[in-house]
């Protein structure tokens, strides 16, 4: 997790109560989408409301050889 991460993650668990960050094990930082056009993509759908989840990343799909969607990507 880079230094603007982290500080992201900082202000995040700031907002929450001591009994809440406790049961937060730990946090990890990934890569959102396969790429940036895809990640850049996906926030706007978001922003726009038009998607309002995300999927797994593209690698875990094809870390265990699973089949996944062309649009999903």
């Amino acid at each position: 997790m880079n230094t603007e991460q982290q500080e992201y993650l900082n202000a995040y668990l700031a907002t929450l109560s001591d009994e809440e960050r406790q049961a937060v094990p730990e946090t990890i930082a990934e890569y959102f989408c396969a790429d940036e056009y895809n990640a850049n993509e996906c926030a706007r759908l978001i922003d726009q409301g038009i998607k309002r989840a995300s999927c797994s990343l593209k690698a875990c799909y094809e870390i265990e050889n699973e089949p996944y969607h062309k649009w999903a990507v």
